[in-house]
């Protein structure tokens, strides 16, 4: 459940190494060095993901990946023996990975809004992989894909990998017939359960005595900004329930902002109504705005 931006994931042995080195007084491996080794290890963490079978397995083992990198960052700011400038690049780092991670919702929960009621959206430095549960897909729909990527991700599609993974606990009749009754609610799920990650992440960063007041402003900075995004989306999902759409998503992401109502279809007018309750309360242009309805029963 899943990219211009970097994100920079540092691996558990290069971070373990240096806090060691550090705490023995030891020459520390310079910026470039430990860029180099992250690099080198995300990319052998992604390539397993891209020997699994499943989409359970791919979605498994980047969880692992994420906490395991989550864990190393938060190990860094909590040494007293690291340096400022190490802290400061951890902090970035779960900050970038925080932005990647909403930027792979996103992707995922328009990506489900068109069909694939199974999906995972996993970003790397130079890559944005899409994993789908089915056995094929149509040019039309791998062009669709790409579309989405692009557009919410500003990599180029040269950038991006699909790979198709079928879930074998999940039979594909079972899916297609479940996407209308479950989409919205378990994508609002899975938006409402990473804030709520980021945000802890965040809390343990700003209640932290190892970092300075910038930092911790830093921290502060992007908390308030998850809280003032949470509440634009909460208030643009109320009103267009008043508009007589009952169940709606809004995600706010850097490049954009997608609306997924549940709906066979919408009208020209219902289109310009939604874009004007966007743009009066997020003051973002119209060329950022996707809306999505459901797939027809």
């Amino acid at each position: 459940m899943k990219k211009s931006f970097v994100l920079l994931l540092v691996s558990v042995m290069s971070l373990l190494t240096a806090c060691k080195d550090s705490a023995s007084g030891e020459l520390m491996p310079d910026a470039a060095e430990q860029t180099s080794e992250s690099n080198a290890t995300e990319e052998s963490d992604f390539a397993s993901i891209k020997t699994l079978n499943t989409l359970s397995d791919a979605k498994s083992l980047i969880e692992q990946t994420r906490n395991k990198d989550t864990k190393s960052f938060l190990e860094i700011i909590n040494d007293a023996n690291a340096s400022q400038q190490q802290k400061q690049e951890a902090i970035n780092n779960i900050i970038a990975l925080s932005d990647a991670v909403k930027n792979e919702t996103a992707v995922e929960i328009l990506l489900m809004s068109k069909g694939f009621p199974d999906v995972v959206v996993y970003l790397t430095n130079a890559e944005i992989n899409i994993m789908i549960n089915a056995t094929e897909i149509s040019e039309a729909q791998r062009a669709q894909t790409e579309d989405i990527a692009v557009r919410k991700t500003g990599l180029s599609p040269e950038a991006i990998v699909i790979t198709l993974l079928k879930d074998n606990a999940t039979e594909e009749s079972d899916s297609a017939s479940s996407i209308n009754l479950d989409i919205l609610p378990d994508a609002k799920l899975v938006k409402e359960q990473r804030n709520e990650k980021t945000k802890e992440l965040l809390s343990e960063i700003i209640d932290n005595p190892n970092i300075n007041e910038q930092q911790k402003q830093e921290a502060i900075n992007r908390m308030t900004a998850i809280s003032n995004t949470v509440e634009k989306e909460t208030t643009i999902e109320m009103l267009l329930i008043d508009k007589g759409f009952p169940d709606a998503m809004v995600c706010i992401t850097n490049t954009g902002i997608d609306v997924v109502v549940d709906a066979t279809e919408l009208s020209e007018a219902q289109r310009a109504q939604i874009e004007d309750i966007i743009i009066r309360n997020t003051g973002m242009a119209p060329d950022t705005i996707i809306i999505c309805i459901l797939p027809s029963k």
